[in-house]
């Protein structure tokens, strides 16, 4: 016979006239691909990205432990669980180019009202140990007051 895919295979007479045999084996590849496949998303950087805020929060080995679960900063139950990298997927969508996965609220979980994705500009001024400064109404981080004035952030800090 030859299979569907394109492959020749010697089949059973009986097996193939009762629908037994319904391929090469192919379908059997296939059946357990799907059946093993739980996102597709395995070898991303979006996956790094989840499984890495996830070792933040829980795993006490992880080195940035102390900053994340160790004060507290855990991953929202929406998160987690089976369907969890795809509930995160959805609520966050595909991670743009140069996205780094930000907290809004630095000292609030990761969760989809409190994350979303940010430039690294963008998230150097959401550490906790930023130093904000006021002026005519406006609070900025030093950098951003660098950027503003076009002082280099070394001179600003004298």
């Amino acid at each position: 016979c030859i299979c569907e895919c394109g492959n020749l295979t010697i089949v059973d007479a009986y097996a193939l006239t009762k629908g037994i045999t319904k391929s090469c084996g192919c379908l059997i590849s296939e059946t357990a691909s799907k059946l093993f496949t739980t996102h597709g998303y395995s070898k991303t950087k979006l996956y790094g990205v989840y499984k890495s805020m996830r070792s933040r929060c829980e795993n006490p080995n992880n080195k940035h432990y102390k900053d994340y679960g160790g004060r507290g900063i855990f991953v929202e139950q929406a998160w987690h669980g089976k369907e969890g990298f795809q509930r995160f997927l959805s609520d966050m969508g595909e991670r743009p180019e140069g996205g780094t996965l930000e907290r809004i609220d630095n000292n609030g979980p990761y969760g989809p009202s409190n994350c979303r994705w940010a430039t690294l500009d963008e998230q150097s001024n959401n550490k906790s140990n930023c130093i904000y400064l006021t002026h005519n109404g406006d609070t900025l981080t030093i950098a951003q007051w660098a950027r503003r004035t076009k002082i280099s952030e070394s001179k600003s800090r004298d």
